[in-house]
């Protein structure tokens, strides 16, 4: 992991789910349900080959949550560097 980024852990074993009421695996573990969703409701399979792909569009769809359909629409016309 490189620097630019701390890493912390919580100790499921232990009985820990959140440390200091910051420190949790929340956010990771929703991102991966919504995966697991988009396959199933979307793409029904995913080849190995095209899996970076996959986890691009959802990445996409994730952090374009909060806009607006038309804000969207906009975003994907718009040329691309």
């Amino acid at each position: 992991m490189n620097d630019d980024y701390i890493h912390l852990r919580v100790n499921h074993i232990a009985g820990e789910y959140v440390r200091h009421f910051l420190i949790h695996t929340n956010g990771v573990e929703g991102v991966w349900a919504l995966f697991k969703r988009q396959i199933v409701g979307t793409h029904h399979y995913l080849s190995p080959k095209h899996i970076g792909r996959y986890l691009s569009e959802m990445t996409w769809r994730f952090n374009a949550r909060a806009m607006e359909e038309g804000e969207r629409v906009a975003h994907c016309r718009s040329p691309r560097p």
